[in-house]
């Protein structure tokens, strides 16, 4: 087994001097930087798998209908012959994934070939830099900053592999076990979700509005009759409200139902101002994060408070690097970090090491729709106990090897490029 390593020089570098601090107060660099001691990585080989599971009923959304469920896999192999694997956000559009598997195996593969690092950081830093001007040429930042996101993993979930410790003991987060919601739910479905979600152990979920008043009303009071008093309900509106007055008014006719947060009640593109406006005119707190287009405006809602909830996707934006970049293993006060993730079982199992690592009262995102590609991945589920916790996956790196044959047989479609 070869053993890598962190530059503590290199390492520190990448943060701001206020970050620094917090990562040693919180010991998760020192952690990293005693657990990882060796040589570098050098890339010999980036693929992809593209994987595509029928469902017998779409997921539907206040945007858009998903009628399968996609997956796209970043395999990265070093010279030592180990691979890594890593996940890229791809829902939407409807053949998104596959715009995305060819740019991974032609631009990306092609930049870095051969390339030596010393720890996930700087190739980070190094595909941020390289892809700065063709996201400005072809105006598609987001694919770019997905694939980015998606190789990040790789390459950590490949360190922790050759190091013989998951991502979760690479930072030093001893924790097990982790807090899920059952997530995805329709407001027509909720009779029938809710109940699945509370029998398989979940004490909180989370229901789809945007839709319409009388849809959304009925959904969630018959949602928090369901779960009772003693269980978390939230709501989620997917961006469906264009305008603070539309928001305010449709947030605040659900305000009986005792609703720990409403997520993405305005569009991501909205200005500051109109997300503190919004605030200020409820006193149900708000959540979002999963669709800001840059690292950076993350990191400024997160300085400014913004969102009291705060739920980057570590398959859309940042991986573990750019992640770990602006929470620097601690939150502002206040703030409560809650992974997005509606994908495949490998971004979920990424998942819930960034929320171990992080910390908080976070709670872990478990959609439960239809979805072979997050129930067949491999070994790891994201399984409840009788509490909703799940368990954080214990094996190396990531703690989940796609088992493609296992998917096969479950009648996924598979597609390798590269």
């Amino acid at each position: 087994m070869i053993s890598v390593s962190f530059s503590v020089s290199r390492v520190k570098a990448t943060y701001n001097e206020d970050n620094v601090k917090a990562m040693r107060d919180d010991d998760r660099l020192l952690s990293a930087t005693q657990l990882l001691n060796g040589q570098a990585l050098r890339i010999d080989h980036i693929g992809a798998v593209l994987l595509r599971a029928k469902i017998d009923r779409p997921v539907k959304t206040s945007f858009g209908v998903m009628r399968e469920r996609p997956a796209l896999i970043v395999e990265m192999t070093e010279r030592s012959g180990c691979t890594g694997y890593g996940e890229i956000w791809c829902n939407f559009p409807s053949y998104g994934a596959e715009y995305k598997a060819h740019l991974l195996v032609n631009e990306f593969a092609a930049a870095l070939a051969g390339f030596a690092f010393s720890d996930p950081f700087q190739l980070y830093r190094f595909l941020q830099s390289k892809f700065e001007i063709l996201a400005l040429q072809c105006g598609d930042c987001g694919a770019l900053s997905q694939i980015i996101a998606g190789i990040d993993q790789a390459a950590w979930d490949c360190f922790g592999r050759l190091a013989g410790k998951s991502i979760s003991q690479i930072f030093g987060a001893d924790g097990h076990f982790i807090p899920a919601y059952a997530s995805g739910i329709h407001p027509a479905d909720v009779e029938e979700i809710v109940p699945k979600a509370l029998e398989a152990g979940y004490q909180a979920a989370k229901v789809k509005v945007g839709f319409s008043q009388k849809t959304d009303a009925e959904g969630l009071w018959r949602a928090r009759h369901l779960l009772g008093e003693g269980r978390r309900l939230m709501a989620d509106a997917n961006q469906g409200w264009r305008s603070v007055e539309q928001a305010l008014d449709a947030v605040n006719r659900l305000g009986d139902c005792a609703l720990d947060w409403i997520e993405e009640a305005l569009p991501a593109d909205r200005k500051e101002e109109e997300w503190k406006a919004l605030k200020s005119g409820t006193e149900i707190p708000l959540a979002g994060g999963e669709n800001l287009p840059t690292t950076a405006r993350l990191a400024r809602f997160h300085a400014a408070k913004i969102f009291d909830f705060i739920q980057p996707d570590i398959g859309k934006i940042g991986g573990f690097s750019g992640l770990l970049n602006i929470f620097s293993g601690r939150l502002k006060q206040g703030v409560v970090y809650c992974p997005h993730w509606l994908g495949g079982g490998l971004g979920l199992a990424a998942s819930a090491h960034l929320l171990n690592i992080i910390g908080g009262s976070g709670l872990l995102e478990v959609d439960m729709n239809e979805n072979p590609l997050r129930d067949q991945m491999g070994i790891w589920q994201a399984v409840p106990d009788i509490s909703g916790k799940v368990a954080v996956p214990s094996a190396a790196g990531i703690g989940l090897i796609p088992d493609y044959s296992q998917l096969q047989q479950a009648g996924i479609k598979i597609t390798r490029l590269g």
